[in-house]
This record gives structure tokens, C-alpha cells and sequence, in this order.
């Protein structure tokens, strides 16, 4: 490499070789660094770009022999992965570091090595654009690198024409989209996505760009970030960040939150867990679904039944638990105006299960008034229904959402 730069042809082949020794990415960005350095050494002190015939400095090299920032490896394959051009997306637990250090590294690696690129940074509150992203970029603004830089208050702008912009959902007005445009590449970095409305999500779904960057802190499972990190995985590079992941964040602090902090309130925090419910049901969704993926072995044991009463033209249910298998049916599910002829369903299915008052249980949300109609079809006590056949007694225990 003597008198001349390396190609990035031999700069891949380091690449390959720092991945074949399993070398850390950022120890494999100083080796490559290393040999660009010595190699620029050879000539006058100019703009790396230009030194480099024009091409991009690596991102894992620009972030620590420019900004002077070391990230870490999950942060560096988010980077490598915004650097090639791929859909990145990424569901980060808080304190990560997505705004402080990611997003930063991001833009500025756009506007240093495409002189005349628009990158464009939307977030959901403008405190967040201007107190968190923008005051995280004025880390930066006294590098040499960036001389002659201006800084604003919500733009950023080189001396060749390209510049950043941070818009702000909550702020009022449209948000625009952003394309590339001739010898003008462009950038799209969308922060706290879980926040942005669905409508704006559609729009930057419609946008061309040469890199893009969606990242956000979890929340409940649903909303276009969520089909972004699950439904649209397959079209995007997806990462799941959780705390244990980010050094900064001390093991004893996890620890103490997980023995202190509600269940939800921890998942979103520490491990990036969407949420299918509020924390506050016995069952989870998300367990419901594992068990319906990955059902255990059938285990034999007592027979009950289980009303879930309901309302006129709303759907009354019976559910037959049998061992550790529930079962629900098509013929137990109705809906009827008429809560009589819910009253009637009910008994002909006891009795066509066979099921004696002992195993049968229900919700006591509108049970009560559909005990009150049974009795009209018989006589009742204490929970008891009579059923119209001599000596038949069908009996309903109505304790709250009890299985038997």
C-alpha cells in the first residue's frame, strides 16, 4: 500500500479476515482505520472524502477516528447495516443510547460523506427533537471535521449544501416526505415510531432513500412500528435491544427493577417486550398464543364446563375443559337476540355433555340475569336450575371466572 490508498476491494478482504477471527466490529473499524491512516499519512492534510477519491469513509471508522465515539457491537450492526443501504428497525429498551449515539452517528456520517444529502429526523415530541437529538449532535459541532458547519435549533447544514431537518408529529402542519434526488441522496431517521401516527408512517413508506433508520422504545403490540418489527420483519433488518446488551446500564440496577418494577413496566424498560395486555390479566395473550403454537402433552384428569353468559346479540360460550385440554366448539358458540333461547342452549348442551352441576362454573358478569331467566324455565336455588325432566337438577356454581 505504498504511496497509494487502499482498494476497497483489499479494504473488504480485511473486513472478511476481522469476521473469520470473530474480531469485534469496532476492533475490525481501528484495524481498517489503521491502514487508511497510515496510508493518508503519505499525503497533505486534506478532507478524508477527497482523500479517499470520493469514497465513503466507513461508518464504524467515521464515528471513532472522527467523532471519537466507540459504540458498542449491537450499535455498530445497526450502523453497518444503515450504511448499506438496508430498511434497519430496531426495538430498543430506554436508555440505549438510540438518540444519544445511533441516530447522531447516522446523520452526520450521511452529510460528511454526501456533501449534498437531505436527511431528514422526525420524532414524535419536539422537546425530543430538540432537547435529546439536536443537543446530542452539538457534542460534535467543534470537531474539525465539521468546521464551518452551521447549527440550529432544528437543522444542521455543511458547506456544500446538504443539510438536516428535525420535524416534530406533535407540532401541527404536514410532514413531508423526502427522495433521493440526482447527486443528492437522502436519509430518513424516525424516532420513537411507536408514537407516530399510522397516516405518517404511510407516508415515509412511499418515500425513496438511500438510508433509512427507524428506531423506538416498545410499547403495545400493535400500531405500524410493531407490523414493522413482526408482520414486515421479512422486509426490513430487525433488532430487539434490551438493557442487558448496553454496558452503562449496571447488572444490580436490572436486578433491582425487575424485583420492583410491575411486569410491564419492566418488560418495555429493560427488555424491549411488547406488551398484549396492560400487566393486569391472569393470562397474557402472548401466553395464550405460545400455548396454542406449542401445545403440552395431554395430561387426563376431571371434565368441566364453562359458561361465558352474554347479552342480547352479544356471543354466549361454552368451553369443555378436560385433564389440561380445553375445548371449544362451533355448535358452543351463538349469538341470539333473544337471551330465552340462550337460556335453553345452555341446558340442552349440558345435557347433551352429560354435565352435572358440579362441573359446571361461569362469569358472573350477566350471569346473574340469565340465572333469573332460567328460572323461568324451571325453578332455581342457590345457584340450582331445575331442569324441565323429572329429578333432572343441573346446578351452576357463578363464582367469578372460577374453571371447576
Amino acid at each position: 500500500m505504498k504511496n497509494r490508498l487502499p482498494s476497497p476491494e483489499e479494504l473488504d478482504m480485511e473486513r472478511e479476515n476481522a469476521v473469520s477471527r470473530n474480531t469485534p466490529l469496532l476492533h475490525q473499524s481501528r484495524r481498517i482505520g489503521r491502514i487508511l491512516l497510515h496510508s493518508l499519512s503519505k499525503f497533505p492534510p486534506v478532507n478524508l472524502v477527497s482523500s479517499m477519491n470520493g469514497q465513503p469513509i466507513p461508518i464504524l471508522l467515521f464515528a471513532d477516528s472522527i467523532l471519537g465515539v466507540q459504540p458498542y457491537d449491537w450499535q455498530c450492526q445497526i450502523l453497518l447495516n444503515y450504511e448499506a443501504g438496508n430498511q434497519t428497525a430496531a426495538a430498543c429498551a430506554n436508555f440505549t443510547g438510540k438518540t444519544s449515539t445511533v441516530f447522531p452517528i447516522a446523520a452526520l456520517w450521511t452529510l460528511y460523506n454526501f456533501p449534498r444529502a437531505r436527511v431528514m429526523y422526525v420524532s414524535a415530541t419536539g422537546a425530543q427533537v430538540k432537547a435529546q437529538f439536536m443537543a446530542s449532535l452539538g457534542r460534535f459541532r467543534h470537531r474539525p471535521a465539521f468546521a464551518g458547519w452551521t447549527w440550529l435549533e432544528t437543522e444542521l447544514r455543511n458547506n456544500s449544501g446538504g443539510f438536516l431537518f428535525g420535524r416534530a408529529t406533535d407540532t401541527g402542519g404536514n410532514i413531508e416526505g423526502i427522495h433521493d434526488q440526482f447527486e443528492s441522496k437522502a436519509g430518513l431517521l424516525v424516532d420513537e415510531c411507536k408514537s407516530i401516527h399510522p397516516d405518517v408512517l404511510d407516508t415515509f413508506e412511499r418515500c425513496s432513500t438511500s438510508f433509512r433508520l427507524f428506531m423506538s422504545s416498545t410499547g403495545a403490540a400493535f400500531g405500524g412500528f410493531y407490523q414493522i418489527c413482526t408482520a414486515k420483519a421479512h422486509l426490513w433488518k430487525t433488532f430487539r435491544i434490551p438493557t442487558s446488551l448496553c454496558p452503562h446500564v449496571l447488572a444490580s440496577v436490572i436486578e433491582s427493577d425487575r424485583e420492583n418494577l410491575k411486569a410491564s413496566v419492566f418488560a418495555i424498560k429493560h427488555d424491549a417486550q411488547w406488551l398484549f395486555d396492560a400487566g393486569d390479566s391472569m393470562i397474557s395473550l402472548e401466553s395464550v398464543r405460545e400455548l396454542i403454537d406449542n401445545p403440552p402433552a395431554f395430561v387426563p384428569g376431571l371434565t368441566t364446563g364453562f359458561c361465558d353468559f352474554a347479552g342480547s346479540g352479544d356471543e354466549s360460550v361454552l368451553a369443555l375443559c378436560t385433564g389440561n385440554r380445553a375445548t371449544i366448539e362451533d355448535p358452543w358458540c351463538w349469538r341470539s337476540r333473544d337471551t330465552m333461547h340462550s337460556v335453553g342452549k345452555f341446558l340442552t348442551l349440558f345435557r347433551k355433555l352429560n354435565l352435572q352441576g358440579h362441573q359446571i362454573a361461569g362469569d358472573e358478569g350477566y350471569g346473574h340475569q340469565l340465572m333469573d331467566r332460567m328460572a323461568e324455565e324451571g325453578s332455581i336455588c342457590k345457584g340450582s336450575i331445575t331442569a324441565a325432566q323429572q329429578n333432572e337438577q343441573i346446578s351452576i356454581s357463578i363464582s367469578a371466572q372460577s374453571g371447576g
